[in-house]
């Protein structure tokens, strides 16, 4: 089977272990496959349903103690990466992944998770509020002489279906941002899931459009802080119910009574990422909301479409700050 060599651009400083002290880039591929997993199960949550032996697709594809390893080796391509990586801005790395077995469908879910890391997600702490974000710059699955042509040639459309921006820096910017917002609309329609919201692991919808501001920044850390900044004044705004239901609050598992302490409250995950991409050489910052199912109540329906009301004022207050809904 083909291997896949895909190559990364970090964005945004990186919140890693030990990075600080040292300068070098602290995180280990197993950790990275740890994300990756994040990622799986946000575009196929089925793969937490277990099967007759009680065994998910995730343990099978990411290995388990009781599957044992992955289905799929990842090792660090030297020849463009070097042995080490450093998490600062613009540095990039790549890394090669192999499948132990001539698998589709385990290639396919693989290869959406990490387009779903490299548009959606990031590396290290406060991921989920734009830090460490990386974005793919290339793609290819290397021919190792064994694979047929019509299984080299699938997964090779596959990737070419899921687009990655393009960052030459020349004119015309205004037009590679709308052009590959076009690709990522069909993407998303076609390969993300939609309408079956049962599962309680955050879920990207195709349902829910991300929302961007398209206003093009030349540093990634400003464009950053036009997300961020949406957030921290929309909690200005808000009462105590909305901002312990955004990030980084605590929100209220039970409400019997006005008087309540901490053990009345839970931790849960936010519905809501920020990041940023870079086309064309300019960042862009993106709002990502995201299928939390403790969010909904218990007795709405599991094909349900709406999102949560809090969720809806807050979408409602980005647009007024210029943000704009990437598809309808």
């Amino acid at each position: 089977m083909a291997d896949l060599r895909v190559e990364f651009c970090i964005l945004t400083k990186m919140n890693v272990r030990g990075f600080e002290n040292n300068k070098e880039f602290a995180f280990r591929l197993s950790s990275f496959k740890g994300v990756l997993r994040y990622w799986a199960r946000a575009i196929e949550p089925s793969l937490t349903e277990p099967d007759v032996e009680s065994i998910t697709g995730e343990d099978r594809l990411f290995g388990s103690a009781r599957t044992g390893q992955a289905q799929f080796r990842m090792r660090l391509d030297e020849k463009t990466s070097g042995r080490k990586f450093y998490g600062s801005e613009n540095h990039t790395f790549s890394i090669i992944f192999s499948m132990k077995a001539s698998k589709k469908q385990e290639w396919e879910t693989l290869v959406k998770s990490i387009w779903a890391l490299g548009m959606f997600g990031g590396i290290g702490s406060k991921a989920g509020q734009g830090k460490g974000a990386v974005q793919i710059e290339k793609w290819e699955f290397l021919r190792k002489g064994n694979e047929s042509e019509v299984e080299f040639g699938a997964l090779t459309l596959l990737c070419d279906k899921l687009p990655i921006p393009e960052n030459k820096k020349d004119s015309g910017k205004k037009e590679k941002l709308d052009s590959w917002l076009n690709q990522f609309e069909q993407a998303m329609k076609q390969h993300m899931p939609n309408g079956a919201y049962q599962y309680k692991h955050p879920q990207l919808s195709a349902d829910f459009s991300p929302f961007i501001r398209k206003e093009g920044i030349v540093k990634s850390e400003y464009a950053l802080k036009k997300a961020r900044s949406c957030f921290a004044g929309f909690k200005k705004l808000s009462d105590d119910e909305k901002e312990n239901y955004m990030m980084d609050k605590l929100y209220p598992e039970y409400r019997e009574s006005e008087e309540t302490s901490k053990d009345d409250f839970k931790r849960v995950i936010s519905p809501i990422k920020f990041r940023v991409i870079q086309v064309g050489g300019l960042f862009y910052p993106i709002i990502i909301p995201m299928v939390v199912n403790e969010h909904l109540p218990s007795d709405l329906t599991a094909d349900l479409k709406v999102k949560p009301h809090e969720l809806n004022q807050f979408l409602d207050y980005i647009k007024e700050q210029s943000f704009e809904e990437v598809y309808k």
